[in-house]
């Protein structure tokens, strides 16, 4: 299922715009500085979603090419420990 962030006194859009830096779509895994991780945020339709790339499976099925609109941040680990259950996931 991944690891989404899910900030509790703001939209996602606003804490991705704030604490994130946007990227264009042909961002490669290697380019993402240690420290960091790739978020991105899903338009859906009824909803958006905003999924970390923690491990480079995740950020081959976060970067996969499908018909949906899609926003490139990467942000701190730091910061989406705050907003997250990534802490779960990495324990794994």
């Amino acid at each position: 299922m991944g690891a989404y962030i899910n900030p509790k006194n703001e939209e996602k859009e606003d804490f991705l715009k704030r604490e994130g830096k946007r990227v264009d779509d042909d961002v490669k895994f290697e380019d993402i500085p240690e420290g960091s991780f790739l978020v991105v945020l899903v338009d859906n339709i009824l909803f958006t979603a905003a999924g970390i790339a923690f491990n480079k499976m995740e950020f081959g099925a976060f970067t996969y090419e499908d018909d949906r609109y899609k926003e490139y941040f990467i942000v701190e680990k730091s910061k989406l420990l705050e907003v997250s259950d990534l802490e779960d996931y990495l324990k794994e």
